[in-house]
């Protein structure tokens, strides 16, 4: 029995050895997978599934809509469920959702279901991003053809924060696909690069960058970005080349089946509507698919001329430059539409598909990271993977290996579309650079640890004493500082941080990018009242939506075409797809920053979530709702926060502080504050109330009108701040007004005399308050509009009256005569 043992286990020892490498890698896969899911599992599979805001939360309202409507594999393009009362073109493209949907439908045996879908998309972000590894490890190992540097890379890229948290489970954003996608490209294009030219496998590899590359512009528009990457790099490689007098016509040819392949990918959805009014795949995507193709194509030719014309090869960049010239100026006056395509393309670098030109400085992933959120982001990896840019420059120009120029070209790209510089790039891209600064790190992290092993083992071939303990010593201890640096850094320096900064990076980046992943209950509990407690919008949750089109006279995109009893809900716009995905409503604003609303310079208003917020008048405000035919309001105190979103919801609405600001220019106008329609509803529940604010110089007094068309319905559980000016009054986060039209009180007085009513609310978590209004009568009458079914009591001087109102005298508007 000993024997069989023994025997069992040398077999599985030399399984092992022979295996070692794949059971390794396997092994950084399954830890990779485990740290995007075991952290986030309790919170993500609670009541209800927390799935990533803002845009993994729509995701799955696509997902939904596609399995349970009952047009499986069909998706919607257009979404009435979102931008009441417009609705809105959906500029997600459809290889992500699909997929996803694709894989619930095959498990469930065709039967998908609710239950069934909640169980497997959270996992779904995890597992992609985990994949990683395996592209990394294959990339790499075929670029520097060392498996201990492809195994380092591999490891690095799974556990690399940035894309870490893009791919935590629940955050079911397209983010890692993008990532995934076009790390792939630049594996098969690199297998290519590596290939022997026109060999059979070069194709094949150059067709499966062509796939590749397609797949990313399946999962993300903004794949263009990488397009451009990719014919900068055939650009500048091949007029290297031939100005070296080195004819390397086959990467010319190689970029026009890359181009023409991820091209025909995408042809199938241009449009929705059309290719000049939709963010899909558009005008600028043709654009630039066009003018690439043609650039080969020019240098084709002008390699043709050069021969004939025997011109001197050095001349080919400056004749390349001027036929491009040349294009954009034929493009300008023959083309107008195409040329003006590729400008508006260059600006969405900044600030994507939004209109509101501050919206870089407004939206956190639309900031540019700069150099401390690279340093912060990736820490010790950065500064490696820079130094070893400058290496695998020196590698390219002594071999002149196209791949380590494309590595090069790659890395640098990405950090400068991050916003190292602040006027150019965003924050979201930096995600882009964990593979590839994963590569980096690796490659000259192992090449100096084999420089420490060298000296180690020239040692052993040494007589002399001395040069023995001399190169002993250097060995050990380049050996010795890159293990410290690699598992210490920077500790102990950030011992003071709080944890998990406090950690050494290569666990902390772990740990908090996991802890990012986190859900705010009551946005949750706010969206289940809203789904059972409201009337329902008589939209199909779950239908194919016919799309509305264009508008021939206008060239604008139609409304849909809502039932009589569709409404909106007006809530701040990071709150927009919650209200779809979760409380089956439709939301007037939304994370697309659509609904928002905007004071244009000639005056006019487009009635949005700010300028409805930032209204200082109840009749105007309401005009607004009207306009939206929004029938409830969610009011969040971090809206109300001076400090903080009201600043931001007045740049949304004009772009500056322009009437915002005190005489000095320096702080915000308290008394436009508090009679905002946020502080109204947020603070002070819509009732009239009295204060003063003392500061150090004066004490000013503020009266407060009440609101007489918005009663409080629902308000959530935790508190969002606390108001210090009203008897250290807790504000709760969110609390949810129904538009009413308000019963009309009416009755006699004496001239000037003041007219008083009060009614005691208490709310749905048990907080009371007293709803308080106030007139002056005028011509011996006065009119009063209350918003409450409730009992009142009425005051004009000593005279003190009750009145009952009932519900539908609130919803009616009737008149009740005293």
């Amino acid at each position: 029995m000993k024997k069989i043992f023994l025997g069992l286990f040398k077999s599985i020892l030399n399984w092992v050895k022979k295996y070692k490498i794949p059971i390794l890698l396997f092994l950084i896969f399954c830890f990779a997978l485990a740290i995007r899911i075991f952290p986030s599992l309790d919170i993500v599979f609670s009541d209800p599934i927390k799935y990533s805001a803002d845009d993994g939360i729509y995701h799955m309202r696509l997902v939904e809509n596609i399995l349970l409507g009952g047009h499986f594999p069909f998706r919607i393009y257009f979404d009435p469920y979102t931008n009441f009362p417009h609705g809105t073109y959906i500029h997600f493209t459809p290889l992500y959702d699909w997929l996803l949907a694709v894989i619930i439908w095959a498990v469930s045996f065709g039967k998908p279901t609710l239950e069934a879908i909640n169980k497997i998309a959270p996992f779904y972000p995890a597992v992609m991003g985990a994949l990683i590894v395996f592209i990394v490890y294959f990339l790499t190992k075929s670029l520097f053809k060392n498996k201990a540097t492809a195994l380092l890379a591999a490891f690095l890229s799974g556990i690399s924060g940035t894309f870490l948290y893009r791919s935590l489970l629940g955050n079911t954003d397209h983010h890692v696909a993008e990532v995934v996608f076009s790390t792939l490209t630049m594996m098969f294009l690199i297998f290519s690069l590596q290939a022997k030219k026109y060999s059979r496998k070069f194709w094949i590899f150059v067709l499966l960058a062509g796939f590749s590359l397609g797949l990313y512009f399946l999962a993300w528009t903004g794949a263009i970005m990488f397009l451009f990457l990719i014919f900068v790099f055939i650009i500048f490689y091949y007029l290297l080349e031939y100005f070296l007098n080195k004819k390397q016509n086959w990467i010319l040819y190689l970029g026009m089946i890359i181009f023409t392949v991820a091209f025909l990918m995408i042809f199938p959805f241009l449009g929705h509507p059309d290719l000049f009014n939709t963010y899909m795949y558009n005008i600028v995507h043709m654009s630039a698919f066009l003018l690439g193709f043609l650039s080969f194509i020019i240098l084709l030719l002008l390699d043709k001329i050069f021969l004939l014309k025997k011109i001197n090869a050095k001349w080919m960049p400056v004749f390349f430059i001027l036929a491009i010239i040349l294009l954009l100026l034929i493009l300008k006056l023959i083309f107008p539409v195409l040329f003006n395509a590729l400008l508006s393309g260059a600006k969405e670098i900044n600030i994507g598909m939004v209109e509101y030109p501050l919206a870089r400085e407004l939206v956190g992933e639309m900031q540019p990271i700069k150099y401390n959120g690279l340093v912060d982001g990736f820490q010790m990896v950065f500064f490696v993977s820079i130094m070893a840019v400058i290496v695998v420059i020196f590698k390219f120009i002594k071999e002149k290996k196209s791949e380590f120029l494309l590595v090069v070209l790659w890395a640098v790209f990405i950090i400068f579309m991050s916003g190292i510089i602040p006027n150019f790039g965003q924050t979201r891209f930096s995600c882009y650079l964990s593979p590839v600064f994963s590569i980096l790190f690796a490659f000259l992290f192992v090449k100096m640890v084999n420089f420490g092993w060298q000296g180690l083992q020239k040692a052993k071939e040494l007589t002399d004493d001395n040069l023995f303990k001399k190169y002993v010593s250097i060995g050990s201890a380049v050996i010795l500082i890159l293990a410290i640096y690699f598992i210490c850094y920077p500790f102990p320096f950030n011992a003071g941080l709080v944890f998990p900064h406090s950690l050494p990076n290569i666990f902390g980046n772990i740990i908090y990018s996991c802890k990012l992943l986190q859900s705010e209950s009551d946005r949750y509990e706010t969206c289940e009242w809203l789904k059972d407690n409201t009337p329902d919008t008589g939209v199909d949750y779950y239908q194919l939506y016919k799309e509305p089109g264009i508008n021939k006279t206008t060239g604008k995109v139609n409304s849909y075409q809502y039932p009589d009893s569709a409404y909106g809900i007006l809530a701040v716009w990071d709150f927009g797809h919650m209200i779809t995905y979760y409380g089956h409503r439709i939301p007037v604003s939304n994370p697309f920053q659509e609904g928002i609303g905007r004071k244009n310079k000639d005056g006019t208003i487009i009635p949005g979530y700010a300028t409805f917020f930032l209204e200082r008048d109840e009749k105007t405000a309401i005009g607004y709702l009207d306009q939206l035919k929004a029938k409830y309001v969610i009011a969040d105190s971090a809206s109300a926060n001076t400090d903080g979103v009201y600043q931001q919801m007045i740049k949304w609405q004009q772009d500056n502080f322009e009437g915002y600001l005190t005489k000095d220019g320096e702080n915000i106008d308290m008394e436009k504050y508090y009679a905002s329609m946020i502080a109204r509803l947020s603070l002070f529940d819509g009732r009239q109330t009295n204060f003063e604010v003392k500061n150090t110089t004066e004490i000013k007094n503020f009266n407060v009108e009440a609101l007489s068309h918005f009663r409080l319905v629902y308000e959530s559980k935790e508190n969002g701040m606390t108001l210090k000016i009203d008897q250290n009054q807790d504000v709760k986060k969110y609390k949810v007004f129904e538009y009413v039209k308000g019963a009309k009180i009416k009755g006699f007085a004496n001239f000037g005399a003041k007219i008083e009513i009060s009614t005691e609310i208490k709310t749905n978590q048990g907080r009371s308050f007293v709803y308080k209004n106030s007139v002056v009568a005028e011509n011996g009458k006065f009119e009063i509009i209350v918003p409450y079914a409730k009992k009142y009591s009425i005051k004009i001087g000593k005279y003190i009256k009750e009145v009952e109102v009932l519900e539908q005298d609130i919803l009616n508007g009737n008149i009740i005569n005293l």
